[in-house]
C-alpha cells in the first residue's frame, strides 16, 4: 500500500514511532553512559577520597602524638604529665583505629581493582615503621616513669625520631599518591561525561532533524486535502456551487473530499429550489416587516420607561439599604471607640497602684526574711547561753500568738498579695490591647494577644462552666488593625459562649498556611441551622431574643475581615457545635 493511502492514525502511528525508537536508543545509552559515570563517581567518593581522608587524619594524629611525646619529656607537673600520658594513649588508640579503618577500605580496593602495588609498598613501610614505633613509645614510658628524663630523651631524639621520620615519609607518600589517584578517577568521571553527553546531544539533534522532516512530510499530506477543502468551503459560503477538487488519496481526507463535492453538487440543486421560492417570500416579508418595525418601536419605547424606573428603584432602595447600614456601623464603631478609650483610661489609672504594689513586694519579702534570720540568730543565743529563764515571758508570748503559724501566714499573705498584683497587671494589659479600637493605619500585632485580652474582658461569662483548650502555632506579628481584630475576636467568642447553655468547651487554634494567619474556634454549642447559616453575616440579623442581639456583630466582623483581605467560613451542625475558620494574609 502506498504511503499516501495510508490511513491519518498510521501515519501518526508511523512517524512518532520512530521518532520514540531514536528518542529511546538515546536514553538507554545515557542510562548506561550515566551508570558507568556513577560507578567512577562512586569509586572517587566511597573508595578513593575516603583512604585519602584516613591517610591524611592518620598523618595528623602521628603528628599530635610526637609533639605530645616532646611536650612530656619537658613537663615536670605531676598533673600536667598525667593529662599527657592519658592524651598520648588516647591518641595511639585513635592511630590504631585509623589503620583499622584503612585496612577496610583497602580491602574494598582490593576487590575493585583499585590498590596500586606503590601504594601497597609504602603502606608495608608504613606499617612497619609503625610497629617500631609503638616499641620506643613502650619504652619511652617505661623510662619516664622511672624518672629516667635523660634516656627518655635520648630514645626520643635518636631511634624513635629516625622511626617517626620513616612513619612520616610514609604516610606523606600516601597522602600524595591517594590525592593523585582520586584526581586521576575523577578526571576519567570527567571524560566519560563529556563522551556521554556529545554522544547524547547529537543523537537529540538526529531525532530532533528526523522529527522535523516527518513532521513537514505528515503535514504536507495532511494540509494540502485540508487547503483544498477550505478553499471549497469558501467558494460554497460565497455561492459558487462550481467547485473543482482534485482527490488524488484514498485515505480519511481523500473521502471527506469526495463526500464533500458530492454535497456540493446536491447544494447547488437545492439552491435553485429556494432561490424560486424566496422570490415568493420577499413580498410578503416586507410587508409584515413594516408592521413589525410600527409594533417593536413601541414596544421598545414602553420597556426602556420601565427599565429606567426599575433603575432607578433599586438605586434608591440600594441607596438606603447601605445608609442604613453605614448608619448603624457609624453607632456601633463609636461606641467601641468610646469603650477604648473609657478601657484605656481605667488601665492607665490602675497601672501605676498596681505597679506600686508589685514593685514593694520583692523588698518586703527580702526585709521579713532578714527580720525571721534575725529572730532565728536570737533563738539560737538563747539555746547557745542556755538562757531559757531569762527569756521565759519570750517564750511564753510566742507560744500565745503561735509564732510558726504567724510565719507561715506572712508568707502566704505576701504570696497572695503578689498573685492579686500580677492578674491585675493581666487584666490591665488585656483591656490596653481591647481598647486599640481607632486605629487609623495598620501595625505589627500579634494575634495571640489580641485572643488572651478578649478571653481575659470575658472571663466572668465562661469561667466554672466552659473550658477554654488554646493550640496556638507559630505565627509571627503581621500588619493589621489589632482593635477591630479584637472586636471580629469579642464578637465570635461572646457568641460561642452564648451558645453553649452549660457546661462545654471552646477550642482555640492557630497556625500558619502559605502565608496566611488561620485562626479556628471550635465551641460544642447548639449550632446553627443551614438556613440561619446562610444569613449570619447579613445586617440585623439574629436568632437572640429581642433586646438581647442587634444582629450587627458578625455583619460587621465579616466587614473587618475583608479590609485585612481575609475569608472566613463557618462549618455547623444543630446541636453538634459551630466552627468559625478566619483567615487573615500576612503580607497584604
Amino acid at each position: 500500500m502506498r504511503l499516501k493511502n495510508l490511513p491519518l492514525k498510521k501515519k501518526q502511528h508511523l512517524s512518532f514511532g520512530i521518532v520514540l525508537l531514536l528518542m529511546t536508543i538515546a536514553s538507554i545509552f545515557s542510562i548506561y553512559r550515566m551508570s558507568v559515570i556513577k560507578d567512577a563517581l562512586d569509586d572517587v567518593t566511597s573508595n578513593w577520597m575516603k583512604r585519602a581522608n584516613t591517610i591524611s587524619t592518620l598523618n595528623l594524629n602521628c603528628a599530635e602524638l610526637r609533639i605530645k611525646q616532646l611536650q612530656h619529656v619537658y613537663t615536670f607537673d605531676e598533673t600536667d604529665i598525667k593529662t599527657l600520658e592519658y592524651e598520648i594513649i588516647n591518641l595511639i588508640d585513635q592511630i590504631n583505629n585509623n589503620i583499622d579503618e584503612y585496612e577496610k577500605l583497602k580491602k574494598k580496593s582490593i576487590k575493585k581493582e583499585l590498590y596500586t602495588k606503590s601504594e601497597k609498598k609504602i603502606y608495608s613501610d608504613f606499617n612497619d615503621a609503625w610497629e617500631s614505633y609503638q616499641d620506643y613509645s613502650l619504652d619511652f614510658f617505661l623510662l619516664s616513669r622511672n624518672n629516667q628524663k635523660q634516656e627518655a630523651v635520648q630514645l626520643l631524639n635518636n631511634e624513635a625520631q629516625k622511626t617517626y621520620n620513616e612513619l612520616s615519609n610514609s604516610l606523606l607518600a600516601l597522602v600524595g599518591l591517594s590525592n593523585s589517584n582520586s584526581i586521576d578517577a575523577a578526571k576519567e568521571a570527567e571524560k566519560v561525561f563529556k563522551r556521554t553527553r556529545s554522544f547524547t546531544i547529537t543523537i537529540s539533534i538526529i531525532t530532533i532533524i528526523i522529527s522535523i522532516l516527518f513532521a513537514g512530510f505528515i503535514t504536507e499530506r495532511i494540509m494540502n486535502p485540508i487547503t483544498q477543502l477550505e478553499i471549497a468551503a469558501g467558494a460554497v459560503g460565497r455561492g459558487d456551487f462550481d467547485i473543482q477538487i482534485d482527490i488524488d488519496s484514498k485515505d480519511e481526507l481523500g473521502r471527506l473530499l469526495k463526500a464533500f463535492k458530492k454535497m456540493a453538487v446536491s447544494l447547488k440543486e437545492v439552491n435553485n429550489r429556494n432561490e424560486q421560492q424566496a422570490f415568493q417570500l420577499i413580498a410578503k416579508q416586507n410587508e409584515l416587516q413594516f408592521k413589525n418595525n410600527q409594533l417593536k418601536e413601541k414596544t421598545e419605547s414602553l420597556e426602556t420607561q420601565k427599565k429606567e424606573i426599575e433603575a432607578k428603584n433599586l438605586e434608591i432602595e440600594n441607596t438606603m439599604h447601605q445608609l442604613k447600614e453605614a448608619q448603624n456601623q457609624l453607632i456601633q464603631s463609636e461606641k467601641m471607640a468610646s469603650l477604648g478609650q473609657l478601657t484605656a483610661g481605667i488601665a492607665h489609672e490602675i497601672n501605676n497602684p498596681v505597679n506600686f504594689v508589685l514593685s514593694s513586694i520583692n523588698p518586703l519579702k527580702i526585709d521579713l526574711e532578714e527580720i525571721i534570720i534575725l529572730l532565728e540568730k536570737y533563738q539560737t543565743v538563747i539555746q547557745n547561753k542556755n538562757l531559757f529563764s531569762t527569756f521565759e515571758e519570750v517564750e511564753e508570748f510566742k507560744k500565745e500568738i503561735d509564732y510558726d503559724y504567724l510565719i507561715s501566714e506572712i508568707h502566704s499573705l505576701l504570696k497572695g498579695i503578689e498573685e492579686g498584683g500580677r492578674r491585675t497587671s493581666e487584666i490591665v494589659k488585656g483591656l490596653r490591647n481591647f481598647s486599640r479600637l481607632d486605629e487609623e493605619e495598620k501595625k505589627l500585632a500579634n494575634i495571640h494577644d489580641g485572643i488572651e485580652s478578649t478571653l481575659l474582658m470575658l472571663r466572668n461569662q465562661y469561667k466554672n462552666r466552659i473550658e477554654i483548650i488554646k493550640e496556638y502555632g507559630n505565627v509571627p506579628e503581621f500588619p493589621c488593625y489589632p482593635g477591630k481584630l479584637n472586636q471580629v475576636f469579642m464578637n465570635v467568642l461572646s457568641n460561642a459562649i452564648q451558645a453553649i447553655p452549660d457546661k462545654g468547651e471552646i477550642k482555640i487554634t492557630t497556625f500558619l498556611q502559605e502565608e496566611t494567619a488561620v485562626i479556628k474556634i471550635i465551641d460544642s454549642g447548639t449550632g446553627i441551622s443551614e438556613q440561619d447559616k446562610q444569613k449570619i453575616f447579613e445586617p440585623f440579623f439574629t436568632t437572640k431574643d429581642v433586646g438581647k442581639g442587634t444582629g450587627l456583630g458578625l455583619s460587621i466582623s465579616y466587614g473587618i475581615i475583608k479590609d485585612h483581605n481575609g475569608d472566613v467560613e463557618v462549618t455547623s451542625v444543630p446541636d453538634n457545635g459551630t466552627e468559625f475558620i478566619i483567615k487573615l494574609p500576612i503580607n497584604k
